[in-house]
């Protein structure tokens, strides 16, 4: 509700953002269909499969809207009081998709995200290792595991929820930074305000410090890196533990796995390349050696 009230608010003093807003509802709206095409059972017949179109394009500009609700209401208050948020993210949604910050921003996302899930697993595996009682482990995506096509189509849509949700994220914090003035303070009642809400009531100890890792990374990354950061850390964080990954190459879900875990690879070689501008990724080390 807050997020619409300053949507419109921002939209009739005339300081949204038009250009990037649209920018946005484009990428969703791609990343939407492409999931659903990739998601839905396509029918013989012209009709059902009209209005399965019809039902992805619905659901597709919903998503858009929102993207745009949440980045109209955010973007202006953070460009003005607090600009370093939203540096990297400003200029991919500019087209430089090799700027050196956008890089690492998109790097410092995986590496995050990856090291949460790794952090996740564990947890989760130690109910197996230590034989723990009370506790539910952990499961994957459905839709995941029916296909590799479905597989696919999590990916695309994590990008779109990975970036509405970023955007609340962000407000909340903002929010929160602006009241209470002091980042520090800020972070900490973001994380107390939202932790009970992720604790399980199984184990207790084992959500309670599940839970903090999972709050203070998202929170952080927000807070100390900005909104890009904090989508790249939310894709990673969807992808990698939605998907089932496996050493093992006889399991049948090995496929689903292995491109979870490409996407990620690629994404941070990607963000690593573009934030080294050019420059050698070892020259220094090696010429030291010299």
């Amino acid at each position: 509700a807050l997020a619409f009230v300053l949507a419109w608010r921002n939209w009739r003093l005339g300081r949204a953002d038009h250009s990037g807003a649209m920018h946005l509802a484009v990428f969703i709206l791609a990343m939407r269909m492409a999931a659903w095409l990739l998601r839905a059972h396509h029918m013989g017949t012209a009709q059902d499969e009209w209005q399965m179109f019809i039902l992805g394009v619905a659901t597709a500009l919903w998503a858009a809207a929102l993207g745009i609700v949440a980045y109209i209401a955010l973007e202006p208050y953070v460009r003005r009081r607090w600009p370093q948020a939203m540096t990297s993210w400003s200029r991919l949604i500019a087209g430089h998709i090799g700027d050196p910050l956008v890089g690492r921003d998109l790097l410092t996302g995986v590496a995050l995200g990856s090291a949460v899930v790794a952090t996740l697993s564990v947890v989760n595996a130690s109910l197996t290792w230590f034989n723990l009682r009370g506790e539910t482990a952990n499961g994957f995506d459905a839709l995941a595991l029916n296909s590799l096509s479905g597989a696919a189509s999590l990916i695309l849509g994590s990008t779109v929820s990975s970036v509405v949700n970023s955007l609340g994220i962000a407000l909340f914090v903002f929010v929160l930074m602006v009241l209470i003035k002091r980042q520090w303070l800020a972070e900490a009642v973001a994380i107390g305000l939202t932790l009970p809400f992720l604790v399980g009531t199984e184990n207790l100890w084992l959500d309670l410090p599940a839970g903090f890792v999972l709050i203070a990374a998202t929170v952080l990354s927000c807070s100390r890196r900005g909104i890009l950061t904090l989508c790249t850390f939310y894709f990673t964080l969807q992808i990698l533990g939605d998907l089932p990954i496996t050493p093992d190459p006889s399991q049948w879900y090995f496929n689903r796995g292995v491109l979870a875990v490409l996407v990620c690879a690629g994404l941070a070689v990607y963000g690593f390349r573009s934030a080294l501008a050019g420059k050698p990724a070892f020259g220094t080390l090696f010429a030291a050696v010299e």
